[in-house]
């Protein structure tokens, strides 16, 4: 009886020790999961702060973002959801898969920033992870993402509830959120070689921009904002009126093809009356 009775007491002691070995583990694994995803995810954003432009990405830099990401997701994947992944390493996971062109992983990470519930906690986070999903859509241009960017970059704009307490500051956010979606849309509808529906779409989301600049109380900012809408007018206006010429010149274009085939239809119909005029008196 003593016997089982220590035999018991042991098996719990192991039990509880187990219990507490393992939850010390657990803390330690999150508390240095912690400390390298950070150094990792900041490595990303440092890299992404000196290369902004994609294609002129060198493929040293690219194997580093490669390795850097590999590194973040594996930190991620074993700590679980004991730690808590900052809504900024999901954006450089999004963006580090995007550069070195997996593109199922690009999408699922910046959708997973967007679904983080510490992204609608701040006027900034909100804005900034939808806009960086709607700007990823935009770029890749698969089809169907047209539409899905325009639905980010409208789920990007504050939501009523968020208003409060300083309602410059979203007001200031929707500008922001809005010029950008305008540009977006001008260089697709540039791109496109003119696209009515994107021209549109680029007017719209301009003019929704000075509504908003308009409800900014602080003279400074409303006048940053209204300084960066009029800079991105001038350079849709630019490429509207770089499409219309392109048009005009497509136009001259088939228009002088049209008029050199009628001489040509004209020419030989010629020929051919004489042709057979010629057959007739032999």
């Amino acid at each position: 009886m003593v016997t089982e009775i220590l035999a018991g007491s042991a098996i719990v002691i192991s039990v509880i020790s187990f219990a507490f070995t393992y939850r010390v583990m657990r803390d330690q694994l999150t508390e240095d999961t912690g400390a390298d995803l950070h150094a990792a995810v900041m490595k990303l954003i440092e890299i992404q702060g000196s290369m902004p432009d994609h294609p002129n990405t060198t493929r040293n830099a690219k194997n580093q973002v490669h390795h850097l990401a590999l590194t973040v997701e594996s930190l991620i994947e074993r700590a679980g959801e004991d730690l808590q992944v900052p809504v900024t390493g999901y954006l450089a996971l999004g963006w580090s898969f995007e550069l070195i062109e997996e593109d199922e992983k690009a999408e699922k990470y910046h959708q997973t920033a967007c679904h983080r519930e510490s992204a609608n906690h701040t006027l900034f986070s909100h804005a900034l992870t939808h806009r960086s999903l709607g700007r990823y859509y935009f770029n890749r241009g698969r089809h169907g993402d047209l539409e899905k960017a325009r639905t980010a970059y409208r789920d990007a704009l504050v939501p009523r509830q968020m208003h409060e307490p300083d309602r410059d500051d979203a007001a200031a956010m929707d500008v922001y959120t809005l010029v950008q979606w305008a540009e977006y849309e001008s260089v697709g509808c540039a791109s496109n070689r003119g696209s009515v529906e994107q021209a549109s779409k680029a007017q719209e989301a301009l003019q929704s921009a000075r509504h908003r600049a308009s409800e900014i109380e602080d003279p400074m900012r409303r006048q940053t904002a209204d300084g960066e809408i009029e800079r991105v007018g001038r350079k849709i206006e630019s490429q509207e009126t770089d499409i219309a010429a392109a048009i005009d010149r497509s136009q001259v274009v088939s228009d002088a093809q049209a008029s050199r085939l009628t001489e040509a239809l004209v020419d030989y119909s010629g020929d051919s009356s004489a042709t057979d005029n010629a057959s007739n008196i032999s």
